[in-house]
């Protein structure tokens, strides 16, 4: 299994276990005209996830760090691009990386467990209507 490919069967398995397994649509085209996917969509309510790193790191960075096209500025362009393209549709979009998957990393950069967020992001969207 590739590195990462682990974290994006857990957010598949919380999705699946919160919307049900027929809610969930994998590799889900979102824009009408661009061929932009999310990783993860429940379509009926807008709400996407998104796993950033999974693969892609294929050299290290000055720091040691693995470094992938996400980070460049042109990488980071298109994340951006798209997460805006996104919001103009009407979509939520979650984001996590790996270190949202280990206890100790959430401890140490203060991260909100997946599974929480996605609960929050639904209380939040209910709320709204």
């Amino acid at each position: 299994m590739k590195p990462g490919e682990a974290n994006k069967l857990d957010i598949l398995k919380t999705l699946q276990t919160i919307f049900g397994e027929d809610m969930v649509v994998t590799e889900h085209i979102f824009h009408p005209t661009r061929k932009w996917r999310f990783d993860y969509a429940i379509p009926e309510i807008k709400l996407a996830l998104e796993y950033h790193g999974h693969a892609g790191f294929i050299k290290k960075g000055k720091d040691g760090n693995p470094v992938s096209g996400h980070s460049s500025i042109k990488g980071l362009t298109n994340d951006a691009e798209k997460m805006n393209s996104a919001i103009a549709c009407g979509w939520r979009v979650l984001a996590f990386t790996a270190l949202h998957f280990k206890y100790a990393d959430r401890i140490k950069h203060k991260l909100t467990p997946v599974r929480e967020t996605i609960m929050n992001t639904i209380a939040t969207m209910h709320d709204a209507t």
